[in-house]
């Protein structure tokens, strides 16, 4: 669920499965437009929308043709987009920027109700 409260810069650590899914929601209530980039590695943006996200928002995500991307914009006109991560890629980049492993995009999957790439 969306954190409620003032941004503030910390120090952020992902707990997540090894070659497990994880769901990242940004949502811009600024007037300006917001880049996301993850240099070297893949996302897939499953929905952009007006308003707040719930849980049911969940059945509404494009897990299909979704298209896997290093850079998603978050429009100011638009309050939220949701950005699915694969974990994998995440350890991967928090335990070693040299890692060997395989970090090819991948193709969207439906995996314990949530979508994932």
């Amino acid at each position: 669920k969306p954190l409620i409260g003032s941004p503030r810069t910390e120090t952020s650590v992902v707990n997540g499965t090894y070659k497990g899914f994880m769901e990242i929601m940004l949502q811009n209530n600024d007037t300006k437009m917001h880049t996301y980039h993850m240099s070297g590695y893949a996302f897939v943006v499953v929905r952009m929308d007006f308003g707040d996200w719930s849980e049911n928002s969940r059945g509404t995500y494009n897990k299909w043709d979704g298209i896997a991307r290093t850079t998603a914009q978050v429009y100011f006109y638009l309050r939220y987009v949701w950005l699915l991560l694969n974990t994998k890629i995440i350890e991967t980049f928090m335990l070693s920027k040299m890692s060997n492993a395989s970090l090819e995009p991948q193709f969207c999957s439906y995996h314990r109700s949530i979508i994932f790439c």
